[in-house]
């Protein structure tokens, strides 16, 4: 088993949310904000409950057609899992690259990215794999933190924690879990069977909706409060974060990474929005 590094895997995240920030900042700088998601209307909890419920369906379909691919398709499965990665990654990634860049850049850019991370995939290096991720989580997180408005902003990550329990205690990530345990070199294992699902940072796997979340979160609260959000809201998810970590460490068994921080930030991120 590989060393552990708490203060590892919380940088990469830092790290992961003040990039998501700055991707956030130059699009409010050029008003490049997409169409606000609320498919049943965002101003009851209920609505917001519905939202986030059906976000919730599409991951959960997601999952389970990801582990049909590990238990009965093993020869494709790491064809399919670079294909998807890539077809999420060009999308996110170009709509960025038309922000940061002038649009006669921005596609050239964008496919030289895919190609790096396309060889990374391929070729299964770690470093360029680690790197992608970090890109497509921010570039995420700091999506959703323009298309999410309050309460549905608010609901979300507390849906998605509820899930991320079950998922990982009796759902569909025991699975997964179970399928890595005899893996010797964890780094190669999470890259090659979750390619830009899972980074394995500091000795730990994190998974990439763990990354976008918390993101989300610290962009959010830079969009509707400021720079006081940024450090209140980051500080709050980053201690739930290194106490998660801790219990990993301690009880050395798989825990859900979204429950701690995602309570803690959206806590904290409540009552500056609302008092």
């Amino acid at each position: 088993m590989e060393k552990r590094s708490i203060p590892t895997a919380v940088t990469y995240l830092i790290f992961v949310q003040i990039f998501a920030v700055l991707l956030t900042v130059q699009a409010l700088s050029i008003e490049a904000i997409p169409e606000p998601y609320q498919p049943f209307g965002g101003e009851t909890v209920t609505q917001a409950t519905a939202n986030s419920l059906l976000l919730l369906l599409l991951v959960v379909t997601i999952t389970l057609v990801f582990i049909f691919l590990i238990l009965k398709l093993r020869f494709l499965f790491a064809h399919v899992i670079i294909f998807l990665s890539i077809f999420a990654a060009f999308f996110i990634t170009l709509f960025y690259a038309v922000i940061i860049t002038s649009s006669l850049l921005a596609l050239p850019l964008t496919i030289m990215l895919i190609l790096i991370l396309l060889y990374g995939l391929v070729k299964n290096i770690y470093p360029i794999v680690i790197f992608s991720i970090f890109l497509v989580s921010a570039e995420i997180g700091s999506y959703l933190s323009l298309i999410l408005l309050p309460p549905t902003l608010f609901i979300l990550p507390l849906v998605f924690s509820v899930y991320d329990i079950y998922a990982v205690f009796k759902g569909p990530l025991k699975t997964l879990i179970k399928i890595l345990a005899p893996r010797r070199n964890m780094k190669k294992a999470t890259s090659r069977i979750f390619g830009l699902f899972l980074a394995y940072v500091g000795g730990f796997g994190i998974g990439t909706g763990d990354l976008i979340f918390s993101a989300m979160l610290v962009s959010a609260a830079y969009i509707l409060i400021g720079l006081i959000g940024i450090v209140a809201v980051g500080i709050a998810v980053n201690i739930g974060f290194l106490i998660t970590l801790k219990l990993l460490v301690k009880y050395k068994r798989p825990i859900p990474a979204l429950p701690i921080s995602m309570f803690l930030g959206t806590l904290v991120f409540i009552l500056l929005y609302y008092f």
